[in-house]
């Protein structure tokens, strides 16, 4: 068994975060457990399972992990019919002056209201918002992430963003995304369609998301509108080791 340390979940919850990998021994679990809380003092652990384990996700249910959410790995291939869209006046460039993130975290506080840690009534009101500004923080600051703002050409106001990863010069991850709520209805997925272009006018072919299955409304858009392909499904559990 391993687990890594994440800084931003740290930052949020005050105490060690640490996720657990590589739970291959079933007879070792409990004791592998038990001296990891005991060094490292988490106040918060989680690990991702693949959901037809079930002898392991029984497993730490009796270690006091909860189920929290199903993800999903998707993959879907860039096409050039992206990049040949228009949208005016709507746009997408990066985020380059951070005057422009209060916008952007205004907006994420609006979308992200319904996952895994804000659902989660064990832990702090607000703590799954204060994560996510962390994250887009980071898409904002690293040299092999991206942060871009969707706006409006004509009167410069932004009215969404989507950031993500550069896995190598062919394929990217995607991160956080979404609208400000004015516009969630009128102009639904052109963070997605906007994103798409501009990966494909950088030479892009492949695109890998992570996406919970929390939010069925926007998976079912997206497998419909986007033909992505779904690679395989985990199932997150977690212990809270201390009280939030």
């Amino acid at each position: 068994m391993k687990f890594k340390s994440h800084k931003i979940d740290e930052a949020v919850f005050g105490g060690a975060v640490l996720e657990l990998l590589e739970l291959n021994d079933l007879e070792q679990l409990s004791e592998g457990i038990d001296s990891i809380e005991r060094s490292e003092q988490p106040v918060y652990m989680y690990t991702k399972v693949e959901e037809s384990d079930i002898a392991l996700i029984h497993e730490l249910e009796q270690h006091g992990f909860r189920f929290v959410e199903t993800q999903f790995n998707i993959l879907l291939q860039l096409k050039d019919q992206f990049n040949a869209m228009s949208y005016f006046p709507y746009k997408i460039a990066e985020v380059t002056e951070r005057s422009e993130l209060d916008r952007v975290f205004y907006i994420s506080d609006e979308n992200f209201s319904d996952n895994r840690i804000s659902a989660d009534k064990q832990l702090k009101h607000g703590t799954g918002n204060l994560r996510y500004k962390g994250f887009i923080n980071q898409s904002f600051e690293n040299e092999n992430e991206h942060l871009f703002k969707i706006y409006n050409s004509q009167s410069n106001e932004i009215v969404g963003f989507q950031s993500g990863k550069l896995i190598n010069q062919k394929e990217a991850q995607m991160f956080l995304g979404g609208l400000c709520k004015d516009y969630q209805q009128s102009l639904s997925g052109i963070n997605y369609e906007l994103y798409f272009a501009e990966l494909v006018r950088r030479g892009f072919f492949m695109l890998r998301i992570l996406m919970s299955g929390k939010s069925f409304r926007h998976l079912n858009f997206e497998i419909k509108g986007y033909d992505y392909q779904i690679e395989g499904s985990k199932v997150v559990l977690r212990k809270i080791c201390k009280n939030q």
